[in-house]
């Protein structure tokens, strides 16, 4: 791998914090698309992010994304990341996060960072690591001059972790709170941050027709609207999209097929639109 010559490190990091579009193309070769270059940028920007999204939207890219960004650009970081399980937070994000280290372009870290999943290991005051939720006094008791901490499926987090998470982020120079999910659940910090605390994040919604691969099918399903039976027949031969990591038309027709528009399942999953109740 090549990279920036030693006297242009500092050069990059401010780039990188400037730019986080420039930075995934520069390193990985991804070029982010609207709502992807959005949850960084709001990273950039904004103390506290939610992004409510369906199945297929690239949750956990971004949240990788955002994990290797943060400390690429701060020097004195430290990134948390949890989940509802265990498994989540090391089958998921942390395989996504090892993904991304190994094609990168340019040496991001040293070359025995990761010394064991899920860490990151740059120095003692630049490092990330995945934590169960069964610790919130290990979250609670991580403090760092910049700081992130990324909830994934954040639906599934209960109250005393989020508890934990904003007494970590009580201090610091720049301090950071991703939150990112399906809407599984109708109540709930995850929920709340796009309703009764949308003054406290920055809410950013990840819709069907927001992806590559779907964008350019909405005006043509729109106009059969009423006509179900044509809307599934229209996105089944519709072609997959330029991405076929993201959410594919066929999905999309299969769920309407099975569960129908109005269905909290098909809102959950495909609308990425929170349920109107929490039963089942």
């Amino acid at each position: 791998m090549t990279g920036p010559p030693i006297g242009d490190v500092q050069a990059f990091r401010r780039r990188s914090l400037r730019d986080p579009g420039w930075w995934a193309s520069t390193t990985f070769g991804i070029d982010l698309w609207g709502k992807q270059a959005a949850v960084l940028e709001s990273l950039r920007d904004n103390r506290f992010t939610a992004v409510r999204s369906g199945h297929g939207t690239g949750k956990s890219l971004d949240a990788a994304l955002s994990v290797l960004w943060f400390l690429v650009c701060f020097e004195d970081s430290i990134v948390l990341t949890t989940a509802p399980t265990w498994r989540q937070v090391i089958k998921f994000l942390w395989n996504q996060i090892r993904a991304l280290i190994k094609m990168a372009k340019v040496p991001l870290f040293p070359a025995d960072c990761l010394r064991k999943t899920p860490d990151i290991v740059i120095s003692p005051t630049n490092w990330a690591s995945g934590v169960s939720t069964k610790e919130p006094e290990r979250i609670a008791g991580a403090h760092g001059m910049n700081m992130l901490i990324v909830v994934d499926e954040a639906s599934g987090i209960g109250q005393k972790i989020y508890d934990a998470i904003k007494g970590a982020l009580a201090s610091g120079s720049t301090v950071r709170l991703l939150l990112i999910g399906n809407p599984t659940r109708p109540d709930g910090e995850f929920a709340d941050a796009f309703r009764s605390k949308r003054h406290l994040y920055s809410p950013i919604h990840i819709g069907l027709w927001d992806t590559p691969n779907l964008a350019p099918l909405q005006a043509g399903f729109e106009e059969l609207s009423g006509n179900r039976t044509a809307q599934i027949a229209y996105l089944r031969t519709a072609p997959p999209g330029p991405c076929p990591y993201l959410v594919s038309p066929a999905y999309v027709a299969d769920s309407l097929d099975e569960y129908g528009w109005d269905s909290p399942i098909f809102q959950v999953r495909v609308l990425g639109e929170p349920p109107t109740s929490a039963a089942n």
